[in-house]
C-alpha cells in the first residue's frame, strides 16, 4: 500500500457536556426528561454551575424561563412544591400525649421542609406551618405579631412645646 501524506489544519476545542432545554420553558414548570437533552458545547461558552446530567435535574422546578437550546443553570432550579397556594392542607399538631388534625388552606407554595403560612379553615386563624409532604403540614404556631412603629422622640428644650396630655 502506498504511503499517503496529507496536511491537516484546524484547532482543538475543549468540550463540556451540559443539559439544554429542548423547547422554550416557562418559570415555574417542573422539568421532565423530554424537556431536556444532553449536549456537548465548547467549554469556553459554558458558564460554571450548569447542569451536566438530565437525571439530576428532571423533576425539579424551574425558577426562570429558558429558551430552547439554552443550558440549564443549577442556581435556577428548586424542588417542586409539595403544597400549592390555595390547596387544601391537613394541618397536624403534636404535643406529648395529644395529636390534633385540622383542615387548612395553604396561603403560599411550599417545598418539603419549608415554613409557610396556612389558614385554619375551622377557626380562621393564620398559622405558620412546616411542609411535611403533599397536602400535609405541621403547625408551628401563630404568626408573629407585627411590631408597632414607635414615633421618634422630640428633643426637649426650653423652646420645645409641651406634649399634649391624654385626658
Amino acid at each position: 500500500m502506498a504511503t499517503l501524506r496529507q496536511r491537516l489544519a484546524g484547532r482543538v476545542l475543549a468540550m463540556r457536556g451540559v443539559v439544554v432545554a429542548t423547547r422554550p420553558l416557562r418559570a415555574g414548570e417542573v422539568l421532565s426528561a423530554r424537556d431536556l437533552r444532553p449536549q456537548r458545547l465548547p467549554a469556553e461558552k459554558v458558564r460554571p454551575g450548569m447542569a451536566e446530567r438530565v437525571e439530576a435535574v428532571a423533576g425539579l422546578r424551574l425558577e426562570r424561563a429558558l429558551r430552547a437550546g439554552q443550558p440549564v443553570p443549577l442556581a435556577d432550579l428548586a424542588p417542586p412544591p409539595a403544597l400549592r397556594k390555595d390547596a387544601p392542607v391537613l394541618l397536624l399538631h403534636d404535643a406529648p400525649g395529644l395529636s390534633i388534625t385540622a383542615q387548612g388552606r395553604a396561603l403560599e407554595d411550599g417545598a418539603p421542609g419549608a415554613t409557610i403560612t396556612v389558614l385554619n379553615t375551622a377557626t380562621g386563624a393564620t398559622v405558620l406551618a412546616e411542609v411535611l409532604g403533599p397536602d400535609r403540614a405541621r403547625a408551628l404556631g401563630p404568626l408573629p405579631a407585627p411590631t408597632a412603629a414607635v414615633p421618634p422622640r422630640r428633643a426637649a428644650g426650653p423652646d420645645a412645646p409641651e406634649p399634649d396630655a391624654d385626658p
